[in-house]
């Protein structure tokens, strides 16, 4: 875990300081996510479900929680999972909030706006398999 990655995160910092101060982690496993900062993803996980994930919804949230993610466009992304890029375009449009976007080349490109919130929605959502 590394703190110059996560100092732009307020909710973060607040919630690892607070689990080190009440003793959560112990020196094996400083990357668990405390469960006041899982109750605050949560709630961005349902708020970002709606009434519900389309099967496009659900690809491109595999994509954004792989491994190590870099920005990537929609173009991208729609070439990745085979589907139309204003579908894929729309669903980044819905969560905009929990993206991070950055201008390369004249190109947007987004990830999940936080190293953390990515390995929740990666360990800890009710993605189905497949």
């Amino acid at each position: 875990m590394s703190f110059n990655e996560n100092e732009d995160n307020f909710m973060y910092v607040q919630q690892i300081l607070t689990a080190f101060a009440e003793g959560f982690y112990d020196q094996n496993d400083v990357n668990k996510i405390p469960p006041n900062l899982a109750s605050y993803y949560q709630q961005h996980w349902q708020k970002m479900q709606g009434e519900g994930l389309s099967d496009i919804a659900v690809n491109v949230l595999r994509v954004l929680t792989t491994e190590e993610m870099q920005p990537i466009s929609t173009a991208a992304i729609s070439q990745m999972i085979n589907a139309d890029v204003f579908d894929v375009a729309e669903i980044m449009e819905t969560w905009l909030e929990f993206l991070q976007e950055t201008r390369e080349d004249k190109q947007t490109k987004y990830q999940l706006y936080h190293h953390s919130f990515r390995l929740y929605l990666h360990d800890y959502s009710t993605l189905p398999n497949g």
